[in-house]
């Protein structure tokens, strides 16, 4: 499974009729949704309009099918389970500031030492005139020089002083943004666990890797859409962040977990055998089913939230696209057979289909 580059997906080189079109038929989905043809709708309903990506067209179709609601929060969802958000140039812009500032200080540091060398040229100067016999004048004349010569030196140091503590000032800022938009680039704001393309570069290492087993457990809340459609977004997203509490505390700390998509996440289990991560897989479905989960401006208790998990273990020759469609395919029969289950991924028949 590839990473999926928005642009890839928008910017065919198509006729303007066709994309007219298109355009035509994604308003009329936006339309029938009551939803506003914002930039992200817009681009969802563009694209299952194409029927080209079948992740989305999957999605929704899915959802009309069930009668879930298609709203902004499930297209906001489905965005960034299909696409991957690019923050490499935002971090390169951060790094490119820190240069600008790093040839700037070299510059105000020399202009420094500049200054500090002509002021000790002055001083040794004016040494060299108190050596002789001088007047009267000529010590009023030293004197001013030297007064004139260490104002120029004193406001030079506090300009100077002045650059560093502004420098630093913008130091610290950049620091925190460069922070920020790298952990935007590795980790869902959310729940706070490593987003879908930190996972994809985590599996990638290991398929790479092949010194030892790793299992994947792709984990999807039982009807979440009926607790967003029930209770609002707001109790949905504590679901989503109480959920994968669970799932950080349950997962070894060798392994990680990942928000892979709306309410679905991806626990990896480095050294697992299937037997392993089955039996892990059980425990966090029962600690999750046990959760006892209220409203908490009314103290009204939710109904019980469950999940239903596949289980795919990597073998030699597995690429990342195998592993997450054995995994996929293992999770879709632990819906159809009733939910809260677990099931394993039968290579034999993902292989035939």
């Amino acid at each position: 499974m590839a990473d999926t580059p928005l642009t890839d997906s928008l910017y065919w080189n198509v006729p303007p009729d066709t994309a007219a079109k298109t355009h035509q038929k994604a308003m009329s989905f936006l339309a029938d949704h009551a939803l506003a043809p914002t930039p992200l709708n817009h681009t969802i309903a563009y694209l299952y309009s194409t029927g080209e990506n079948q992740r989305i067209v999957a999605a929704i179709d899915t959802a009309i099918e069930q009668r879930h609601a298609i709203d902004t929060y499930f297209l906001k969802d489905l965005f960034a389970a299909c696409f991957v958000v690019d923050r490499s140039q935002e971090i390169m812009n951060q790094q490119d500031g820190f240069k600008e500032m790093i040839i700037s200080l070299m510059h105000d540091i020399g202009q420094g030492h500049k200054d500090t060398r002509e002021y000790g040229q002055a001083l040794q100067e004016n040494i060299k005139n108190l050596a002789g016999q001088p007047t009267a004048d000529d010590l009023v004349a030293i004197t001013s020089t030297l007064v004139q010569a260490t104002v120029a030196a004193t406001r030079s140091v506090k300009k100077m002083a002045d650059r560093l503590e502004n420098t630093r000032q913008k130091v610290g800022t950049l620091r925190e943004e460069l922070g920020q938009a790298r952990r935007e680039a590795r980790y869902d704001s959310l729940t706070g666990l490593i987003n879908r393309a930190e996972l994809w570069r985590y599996v990638k290492r290991l398929i790479s890797d092949r010194h030892q087993p790793f299992s994947l457990l792709m984990c999807d809340i039982d009807h979440f859409k009926r607790v967003n459609d029930t209770y609002g977004h707001p109790v949905g997203d504590a679901v989503l962040k109480k959920v994968a509490s669970v799932l950080r505390d349950m997962v070894p700390d060798k392994g990680v977990v990942a928000r892979y998509g709306g309410e679905e996440f991806i626990a990896v289990l480095p050294g697992d055998t299937m037997a392993g991560a089955m039996d892990a897989a059980e425990a966090i479905r029962l600690k999750v089913a046990d959760l006892k989960l209220v409203r908490k401006r009314t103290q009204e208790p939710l109904p019980q939230i469950t999940i239903s998990i596949g289980v795919a273990a990597c073998a030699d020759g597995d690429t990342m696209d195998d592993l997450f469609c054995l995994a996929d395919d293992a999770l879709y029969r632990a819906k159809r057979e009733g939910r809260n289950l677990v099931r394993y991924a039968r290579r034999e028949q993902a292989e035939a289909s």
